[in-house]
């Protein structure tokens, strides 16, 4: 018996070290690596089933080619069985002629290849002419939240985490935080939840089931599904008109709580400056808010400024949530009035606000209390104003970005709050430029998105796209199951040339003309994303690359099939060919995932030399291990050890604080100008006409998180 070190990749930024056992050419078992710190030795049930999925009997082992013209659920495709070199001949052809009348006809859906695993997808599309997207499949359930865009803007990061080692009081929405297998990171993030239950984290679950998390938590709180916003509302209506205790200091000087707002509900800026003005209560006048001889910052009260009466921000939200009362939220939410004020009660109390704590000889603000969220908070109508109000529950005890509190998951490549404030002192917004016709994914329509993917393409497939779609490749999604819509996506399916690279026979595969059959996990060679430092805090880097343990099949790398694709469409070599946009791309989404100044260790391809996976993954593999460790490692060292990864003994904690002179938007005044210019440009292009709820635009545009009741 041997075992070979791989890495599982069943969720999200795989990260499980594993050790697979191998006997006689047969895999007969697994165990978590003991020596690798991201699981220590853990992993859960889904890496186990690896193991089946790998002998599964609906595995594509050969390409295989359509014969019934007739796509439908469960309609028989007649599937035949070619070589490799009639597949892509196959689908070059096909593809050649859809270039030729407009690149743009041609669109990707994935889930991870293209994104977690950087893998060629979004080079073989500039190099197609396509529109550059992400385009997650199954974008509805699997990503595309609105926690990327918003925790950018108000924490300067990507993702949602909570100091794991000194947090106190955690409330989670939507979310089991690992601990049953939905999440990233499954098995990591679960077990260090657990060590902190055991050492005194009280956790409260708001979830509509009793989850494993909830069987854990200090208190589980059943909710009525899609009502979180209006808990959060409630808690924070109590902390700010019955507790009356949040952390001023942080409000005045860390957000844009001061900031004076007009009865237009913009900020009310200075003449000559245009900065916004904030009220200074000791000179009694108004002054720009980064003024230099400003003594006090009021948050409460009502002013008058060159005869416009105004409120501070924060005076706003004090109005604004009077409404939320808690008994008000226990009809909406089923959540009994008593149990909101206690977790409010309790969320403060364990904030600690004015405390400080030594962290690595540094002294910090100390707020060992967070709520952080998930998809089930934010998968609905109220999702992004849930996600929203969550945050500025964060704000009001002043834990953002220090010991115990809320931690923005840093993602590099993306402008900082601590280099680029805008002339309002928080990170200016960017909007995805209006065009008419829009593109095919529509972002056109949700300028503020990370994503708009198949929400885009296929849930909006009546409008009259620029193009529309004639081919669709997709891999490692099925998205008759995992996304909204199922009727557009089957006619969307029905009328597109379908290519399946896939492990196996799904649902999916009802509806492909030709299927490529991609190596499974236990076969391949391919980079991981994210290794460790998403899911942990502190954040510690690393990088991992899936081994190959036995073949099985003629099967091929999806990168490979990329190449090979891209070489028969004539858009391999040269300027602006695939191998010249690996070298454009590559160390720039790399540095994108927190590998800085990756770009001076990148070694480019020879854009007129055909490339194997080898030799990408090679230079991907030195840049790498000398920007992380400081020593180059090429793909054969990473092949014998599977990863490289900074000491996390040595690795910073990377705490926001101190800002640096950046401020957090309490208040998103932009949202408010975003929503009426984007409903403008609408109404002049009749957009109403396609389905597209226009007149809903200033609804959910809005300055401060509003509960907008769901249609029965």
């Amino acid at each position: 018996m041997r075992e070979v070190k791989t890495i599982c990749y069943e969720c999200p930024y795989g990260q499980c070290h594993m050790n697979v056992k191998v006997e006689n050419g047969t895999i007969i078992g697994l165990r978590g690596d003991p020596e690798a710190w991201v699981n220590q030795g853990r992993l859960c049930a889904k890496a186990y089933g690896l193991i089946y999925d790998f002998y599964s009997p609906y595995r594509v082992r050969k390409p295989i080619v359509r014969t019934n013209p007739e796509k439908g659920l469960h309609v028989d495709p007649k599937w035949v069985e070619v070589s490799w070199d009639e597949a892509l001949d196959l689908v070059a052809e096909k593809l050649r002629e859809v270039r030729k009348r407009d690149p743009r006809r041609l669109t990707t859906g994935s889930w991870d290849v293209n994104w977690c695993e950087l893998g060629l997808n979004l080079p073989f599309l500039y190099a197609y002419g396509a529109e550059p997207h992400l385009f997650w499949g199954g974008t509805s359930t699997q990503c595309g939240h609105p926690q990327h865009a918003f925790v950018r803007w108000y924490a300067d990061g990507f993702l949602e985490r909570f100091d794991q080692e000194y947090c106190e009081y955690l409330i989670v929405f939507g979310t089991s935080l690992g601990l049953e297998g939905a999440g990233n990171g499954v098995a990591p993030t679960a077990f260090r939840i657990m060590d902190a239950i055991e050492r005194g984290l009280k956790l409260v679950v708001v979830d509509p089931r009793q989850s494993v998390a909830g069987s854990k938590a200090y208190m589980w709180i059943p909710i009525r599904p899609g009502t979180d916003l209006a808990l959060i509302l409630a808690l924070i209506h109590i902390i700010i008109h019955e507790i009356k205790v949040y952390d001023a200091e942080f409000l005045k000087k860390i957000t844009n709580a001061p900031y004076l707002i007009g009865p237009d509900e913009y900020y009310v800026r200075d003449e000559k400056t245009g900065k916004p003005l904030i009220w200074d209560p000791v000179d009694n006048c108004p002054k720009p808010y980064d003024a230099k001889d400003i003594k006090d910052f009021a948050l409460t009260g009502k002013y008058s400024v060159c005869g416009v009466e105004c409120r501070p921000a924060f005076q706003v939200l004090v109005d604004f949530v009077k409404q939320y009362t808690p008994e008000w939220a226990s009809q909406i939410t089923t959540v009994p009035a008593h149990i909101i004020r206690r977790i409010a009660k309790e969320f403060v109390e364990h904030a600690r606000i004015g405390s400080t704590i030594i962290v690595d000889g540094k002294v910090y603000p100390y707020r060992p209390a967070c709520a952080i969220g998930y998809a089930g908070m934010t998968a609905h109508r109220n999702g992004c104003n849930a996600n929203r109000a969550e945050l500025v529950l964060n704000m009001l005890i002043g834990n953002i970005g220090v010991p115990g509190g809320y931690q923005a998951m840093p993602i590099q490549g993306v402008p900082s709050l601590t280099d680029y404030p805008s002339i309002d002192g928080c990170l200016p917004y960017e909007l995805v430029p209006w065009s008419w016709p829009p593109g095919p994914s529509l972002h056109e329509w949700f300028p503020l998105s990370l994503e708009t993917g198949n929400v885009g393409v296929i849930a909006h497939s009546a409008v009259p796209v620029a193009p529309p779609i004639e081919a669709f490749i997709y891999h490692h999604t099925n998205m008759i199951v995992n996304q909204g819509g199922l009727e557009k996506t089957i006619d969307f399916l029905k009328r597109a040339y379908v290519i399946g690279i896939s492990v196996w026979l799904d649902d999916m595969s009802f509806f492909a003309d030709v299927i490529l059959p991609e190596t499974h996990l236990f076969e391949r060679l391919q980079m991981c994303r994210w290794m460790v430092h998403t899911q942990q805090f502190p954040y510690v880097r690393g990088q991992a690359i899936k081994c190959p343990v036995i073949k099985l099949g003629d099967t091929k790398n999806i990168d490979e099939i990329f190449i090979e694709i891209a070489d028969r469409v004539g858009i391999l070599y040269g300027k602006g060919g695939l191998i010249d946009w690996v070298n454009k791309l590559f160390p720039k989404l790399y540095a994108l995932l927190m590998f800085e100044d990756l770009e001076r260790f990148w070694e480019p391809l020879d854009i007129y030399k055909k490339p194997t996976i080898e030799d990408i993954y090679d230079r991907l593999c030195r840049a790498l291990s000398k920007q992380i460790i400081g020593r180059e490692k090429g793909l054969e060292y990473f092949k014998e050890n599977c990863y490289i990864m900074e000491d996390p003994k040595r690795a910073p904690k990377r705490y926001k604080y101190p800002y640096k002179g950046y401020r957090l938007p309490l208040y998103l005044e932009y949202l408010k100008r975003i929503g009426e210019n984007l409903k403008r440009k609408m109404e002049e292009h009749n957009v109403e006409k396609y389905g597209f709820p226009v007149k809903d635009i200033p609804k959910f545009y809005t300055p401060l998180p509003a509960w907008i009741p769901d249609p029965e």
